[in-house]
C-alpha cells in the first residue's frame, strides 16, 4: 500500500480520535453543570419549604429566576449538543451510502465480491435531533476507512495486472494503448478515493470547529454558574456604584437629530405624483383633467394639464402665503 494513502488513512484515524475526546469533554461538563443545576433546584425548594411567608417567598423569587435562567441556556446549548451529534452521525452515513453505492455501481469492473458492510440505522432528514449511539458512530467511520483501503487495493492489483501485461505477452510497444488506458483508469479509481478521503477530512475538520465552540460554551457556563453560586455577598445600597457618564457622553458626541441617514429630496425635481404623496399614475380630479365616462384619455394632455395644475397650486400657495404675512 502506498505511503501517501497510508498515512491518509492514519490521519483521519489520529483526527477522528480527537473528535471523540471532544464529544467525551463536552459530555462530562455537561454531566456536571446538569447535577450542579439539579442541586440548586433542590436547595430552593428546600428554602421555599422552610421560608413559606409570602415576604421571605418574595425575596427567593430572584434565586428561582437565576435557577431558570440557568436552566434555560442550559436548555440551549443541550439542542445544540443533540443538533451537531445528529450532523456528525448525518455526514458518516450518507457519505457510507455514498461509497457504497459507487463499488456497486462499478462491482464488475472492480471485481469486488459481495462488499462487507454492516447494516446501520438509517438516517431521518425529518428528525435532526434524533440521538444516535456514539458506537453507530465509531462504527459507520470505521467502515469508511475500511472500504477505502478496499477500494485502494483494487488500484494496486490493477497495477500489477497492467505491468504483467508486457511480462506476461511480450509483444511490445504496440500495446501502448491498451497500458495508458489501463493507467487512465486507475488513476481516475485513486482520484475517486481521495475525493472521498477529502470528503471525509472536510468533516473532520468543519465538526472539530463546531465541537470545540460548543465545548468552550459549555465551560464559559459551568464557569459563570459556579461564579454566580460560590458569591456571598450581600448587596445593599450601598453597593451601587455612581452613575457611569462615559456612555452618555458617548451619544451626545453623536448628532442624533434625525437627520442621519434620512433620504434628503431634491424637491424641485420631484416626480408630480411623488410631490403629492399619492400612487404613480393616479390621475388628480381637477376640472381640467378630470377623464370622461367612456373616452380614452390623450396622455399628453393629461401630462400637460397635471403640469399646468402644479403651477397654478404654485401660485395659490404663494399668494395665501403673502395674504398670510400681509394679515400679521
Amino acid at each position: 500500500m502506498d505511503e501517501t494513502h497510508i498515512v491518509n488513512i492514519n490521519k483521519l484515524k489520529h483526527n477522528f480520535q480527537s473528535l471523540l475526546k471532544l464529544q467525551k469533554n463536552i459530555t462530562d461538563v455537561r454531566t456536571t453543570a446538569h447535577k450542579k443545576l439539579q442541586e440548586c433546584k433542590q436547595v430552593y425548594n428546600d428554602l421555599s419549604k422552610k421560608n413559606n411567608k409570602k415576604v421571605l417567598l418574595f425575596c427567593l423569587d430572584a434565586f428561582f429566576f437565576q435557577y431558570k435562567t440557568f436552566t434555560l441556556e442550559m436548555e440551549h446549548l443541550d439542542k445544540f449538543r443533540a443538533l451537531l451529534n445528529n450532523r456528525v452521525y448525518c455526514d458518516y452515513y450518507k457519505l457510507n451510502q455514498l461509497i457504497v453505492e459507487f463499488i456497486q455501481k462499478n462491482k464488475a469492473e472492480l471485481d469486488i465480491e459481495e462488499t462487507q458492510t454492516k447494516s446501520f440505522p438509517a438516517y431521518k432528514e425529518l428528525e435532526p435531533f434524533q440521538q444516535y449511539k456514539p458506537e453507530d458512530i465509531r462504527d459507520i467511520h470505521e467502515n469508511i476507512l475500511f472500504l477505502l483501503n478496499n477500494l485502494y487495493n483494487k488500484c494496486q492489483d490493477k497495477y500489477k495486472e497492467r505491468d504483467a501485461y508486457n511480462d506476461k505477452h511480450q509483444v511490445g510497444f504496440t500495446i501502448s494503448n491498451l497500458i495508458n488506458t489501463l493507467t487512465y483508469e486507475i488513476n481516475i479509481l485513486l482520484q475517486q478515493i481521495r475525493l472521498y478521503i477529502d470528503y471525509l477530512a472536510f468533516f473532520h475538520i468543519s465538526q472539530k470547529k463546531q465541537m470545540k465552540r460548543l465545548s468552550m460554551k459549555f465551560s464559559e457556563f459551568y464557569d459563570d454558574m459556579e461564579a454566580n453560586l460560590q458569591c456571598t455577598t450581600t448587596y445593599t445600597i450601598d453597593d451601587i456604584e455612581e452613575v457611569d457618564d462615559t456612555l452618555s457622553s458617548t451619544y451626545e458626541e453623536k448628532d442624533f437629530n434625525g437627520t442621519e441617514g434620512v433620504h434628503q429630496w431634491d424637491c424641485d425635481n420631484m416626480p408630480f405624483d411623488v410631490a403629492l404623496d399619492v400612487p404613480a399614475n393616479t390621475p388628480i380630479n381637477t376640472p381640467v383633467n378630470t377623464p370622461v365616462i367612456g373616452a380614452i384619455p390623450n396622455k399628453e394632455i393629461v401630462s400637460e394639464a397635471s403640469s399646468n395644475t402644479l403651477d397654478e397650486c404654485d401660485v395659490i400657495s404663494q399668494d395665501d402665503s403673502k395674504e398670510s404675512i400681509d394679515n400679521t
